[in-house]
């Protein structure tokens, strides 16, 4: 009987991590809301410095916005010291949570993935990972709204998550273990009531449609991953703000494409890729292109576009008529490729200096 209440008393515990940690999610959302408000203004200053730079009237003052910006982070700051120690315990519970391994189906990470016309072939991405640990396949559970996968499998290591693993499924939140390092195409795909998803910080690998048509409002992407593959978060309509790593290096084709309550994303500076009908069917209305990236699809300029860099080549693909029958303003800098461009295709465009980022609620 002791050792019946004993377990009683345990799993009463974990229930409590589990409860104070999703708790906390509203204040993790404010902290990601400022975060937003400070890359923002951030990029303002920066937008304002290059304005300076090529303008012949006098600089224009940020003194203000510098001293909001200090203050919005110092209480960033705040919010983010009282998670602190909750977060931590719901890490400790994660890592330590005894899932019954029933509940999973799963394979030894062999690196083989189902390319387009349905034949397994030999992932580059995941050839670091061959053999490392084990690949969640399907999961089998009945009517849970949350699921923790488990950190190891019968001694090894829960390394990934497999296609179409948790497709179709119905929980609201799921906890991926700090051992994972990727996750496959559609291995969430359509998982319509899925809110929240908590993901290593060591996470490397998106596959095609991982995210497809999920549920959340908001996400964060992990410092470690570097490309947002094809359709990734495509349909995904209730998306509204997502944070992005330090490490973005591309956003594949279609990407967040119909995330039909996207009105505004603050690109990374790393970002050195942008393809095609990445932003079609949001509400996205301006793009404010970092100075470092490199190309970008032209059917991106159906938007107000803000081009920060000289060498930024705008992709037509094979499409050398001019095919703009719906475009929108190009700000930019004298003689960079985006002004070359603009001219050649008869685009709308304006010096960078005339950029007015307060009419974009920037």
């Amino acid at each position: 009987m002791n050792e019946l209440e004993d377990r009683i008393e345990k799993l009463e515990m974990k229930v409590k991590i589990l409860e104070e940690t999703l708790d906390t999610l509203q204040n993790m959302q404010l902290s990601e809301r400022m975060e937003e408000y400070i890359q923002s203004r951030a990029r303002d200053l920066r937008i304002v410095e290059l304005v300076n730079s090529v303008s012949d009237n006098s600089s224009l003052d940020l003194r203000k916005e510098e001293e909001s910006v200090k203050k919005i982070l110092k209480q960033k700051k705040d919010i983010e010291r009282q998670n602190n120690e909750i977060i931590k315990k719901a890490e400790k519970f994660s890592e330590q949570y005894e899932t019954d391994s029933r509940m999973f189906e799963y394979e030894m990470e062999s690196g083989l993935v189902t390319d387009y016309y349905g034949k397994k072939i030999l992932d580059n991405d995941l050839l670091p990972y061959v053999g490392k640990g084990l690949r969640i396949t399907s999961y089998n559970g009945f009517n849970s709204d949350k699921v923790v996968i488990p950190r190891e499998i019968d001694g090894y290591p829960v390394i990934s998550i497999g296609e179409e693993a948790f497709f179709h499924a119905t929980f609201s939140a799921i906890f991926i273990p700090n051992t994972v390092k990727a996750i496959l195409r559609r291995a969430f795909g359509d998982c319509q009531n899925l809110k929240y998803i908590d993901l290593p910080n060591k996470l490397e690998h998106f596959g095609n449609l991982c995210f497809y048509n999920c549920g959340f409002e908001s996400f964060r992407v992990p410092d470690s991953i570097k490309k947002i593959p094809g359709s990734c978060f495509c349909c995904c309509k209730k998306l509204k703000d997502i944070a992005f790593g330090n490490q973005i290096e591309t956003f594949g084709h279609g990407a967040f494409k119909v995330c039909q309550s996207m009105k505004k994303i603050f690109l990374p500076d790393t970002l050195k890729t942008i393809e095609s009908n990445c932003f079609s069917l949001t509400a996205i209305e301006l793009l404010v292109l970092p100075e470092q990236l490199e190309s970008i699809s032209a059917d991106a300029l159906t938007v107000t576009c803000v081009f920060l860099g000289i060498d930024t080549e705008i992709d037509n693909g094979e499409n050398e008529k001019d095919s703009f029958s719906k475009v929108g303003m190009i700000y930019c800098l004298s003689g960079s490729n985006a002004q070359k461009f603009a001219k050649k295709y008869r685009i709308p465009m304006k010096p960078l200096n005339e950029f007015k980022a307060e009419e974009y609620g920037l």
